[in-house]
């Protein structure tokens, strides 16, 4: 069964509330992207206050927030300066981008320094490490990574760090060809889905689609959810 997980790009935390409160009641996790204006363009909470300061405040209050789990998808140059505040924040999943890394011996090191650091700190449960693909990288970028990383995250919008850019279909490709090397490997698939394409996408073999704006654009964000739901439960 393939799950659907809404995407916040929060502008401030008073924002990514309000989602989450209208989320909580329909599904297990929802999706938050982090973006510091470096891999893209804009920037989400808690990296676009007028302070440079991260509120450690509004990160604990996630943590906390009902039974509501979350996944953060960390869109930055330099994912690693920042992946303990979402530790530490309670994420269940964290996706990193292969673009942020400069070749696959960074690339390389930093997951084995995730692993490591994840082994000596038992404050926090170690979340799940996703790699991140945006639309026009191959799969070949991770190939080598395969085992070292918990499930791959597939861009399937062009420009990443905004919500409502068009969906380009080549992706439905790019799962078979990977699910016909790696059968059991997660694939999450994130940009651009919505009503017409969820069911082809569940179709193609991914297990999990991240879906923004096709859900908090809709006049009923929460009867779009439902609706998602039922076009992939086979």
């Amino acid at each position: 069964m393939t799950e659907i997980i809404p995407a916040i790009l929060p502008k401030n935390f008073t924002e990514l509330r309000e989602k989450l409160e209208l989320m909580s009641s329909l599904v297990r996790i929802v999706h938050i992207d982090a973006l510091d204006g470096t891999l893209g363009s804009e920037k989400t909470w808690p990296y676009a206050g007028e302070s440079d300061l991260v509120s450690h405040e509004e990160l604990e209050e996630l943590r906390h927030f009902g039974d509501l789990h979350f996944e953060a998808h960390l869109m930055t140059n330099d994912p690693m300066s920042i992946i303990g505040e979402w530790v530490g924040a309670g994420a269940e999943r964290i996706t990193i981008h292969v673009e942020s890394f400069e070749n696959d011996d960074v690339l390389e090191d930093a997951l084995r320094t995730i692993r490591g650091h994840f082994e000596k700190e038992k404050a926090f449960e170690a979340p799940q490490i996703g790699l991140a693909l945006n639309f026009d990288t191959s799969f070949e970028r991770v190939r080598k990574h395969v085992g070292n990383f918990d499930f791959l995250h597939l861009m399937s919008i062009r420009r990443i760090g905004a919500q409502g850019h068009p969906f380009e279909s080549g992706i439905l490709e790019k799962i078979g060809e990977i699910k016909g090397e790696f059968s059991d490997m997660i694939i999450s698939v994130d940009g651009g889905v919505s009503i017409e394409n969820a069911e082809a996408l569940a179709e193609a073999g991914a297990e999990r689609l991240i879906v923004g704006s096709a859900i908090f654009n809709a006049e009923d964000p929460q009867a779009r959810v439902e609706e998602l739901i039922e076009k992939v439960s086979y």
